[in-house]
């Protein structure tokens, strides 16, 4: 439920509000000091403030900048009547989300709606933010996950740029993601190139330290909107070399 803090010092007028407000899907908290209100605000985290601009010790336009410094994601309404034309200058100024006018006729009827549609932007404010940190949630586990695998990993979008490229195929390659990522196929150094050959399964690869054995697997993505190219490979050096120090011994001397 949204909640709505109201600050006047009308107490009549506070009562007829929160009393037009409620059953809206609205927790309508009622103020008639501001520094109660202030002091309230952080506790309850209001969706809406609706303050009148004429307070007893505090203007509410100042009471709004107090509560904006806390950054919080609620919208401020001034709800009061206009008694000169510098006081109007600066509330259209202050950049407040929105201003009713007591004088005009249905004022309430006005206040209630603009209410209403606030809290409705609120919601949906929150609801991408909440999506957003989630999705980044994912990603980091993501991330994480494709960092842990045993094998190198290189994913290609359907654009052909590098979207992926783990810590193994760092490890694998010696070349950091720094030099790998958001390039195109076409950019890529040769030795990387060379896993994109969908004609092999194997490759050499020329590191700094000697010659690589490269055993790879090649698979193209094709499911709906989404495209891509897919590389696993491993470093088989070491196993290509026992292999070759097996059929060596083997071999019939002559």
């Amino acid at each position: 439920m949204n909640k709505v803090s109201l600050i006047d010092k009308d107490d009549d007028l506070l009562n007829k509000l929160a009393t037009e407000l409620s059953g809206s899907n609205l927790e309508v908290h009622i103020f008639n000091d501001p520094q109660e209100a202030l002091e309230a605000f952080l506790k309850l985290e209001p969706s809406v403030v609706v303050t009148e601009q004429y307070l007893d010790y505090m203007e509410g336009l100042g009471l709004i900048d107090r509560m904006r410094s806390f950054e919080s994601d609620t919208t401020y309404i001034i709800y009061t009547s206009i008694k000169d034309i510098m006081t109007f200058r600066d509330i259209l100024k202050s950049g407040i989300d929105d201003f009713a006018d007591k004088m005009q006729p249905d004022s309430i009827s006005i206040l209630k709606k603009a209410v209403v549609d606030a809290t409705t932007k609120t919601s949906l404010v929150s609801m991408i933010k909440q999506e957003k940190i989630e999705k980044e949630k994912f990603d980091e586990f993501l991330v994480m996950l494709v960092n842990t695998l045993p094998s190198g990993l290189l994913v290609l979008d359907k654009e052909s740029h590098v979207i992926i490229w783990n810590n193994m195929a760092s490890d694998i390659t010696l070349m950091d993601r720094l030099q790998i990522m958001g390039k195109h196929k076409d950019s890529l150094p040769e030795d990387i190139k060379r896993l994109l050959d969908p004609n092999k399964t194997e490759v050499v690869i020329n590191r700094s330290d000697g010659l690589h054995h490269i055993e790879k697997g090649m698979h193209e993505i094709d499911i709906e909107d989404i495209k891509g190219t897919i590389v696993v490979f491993s470093d088989i050096t070491e196993l290509v070399n026992a292999r070759h120090e097996i059929e060596t011994q083997n071999k019939p001397s002559i």
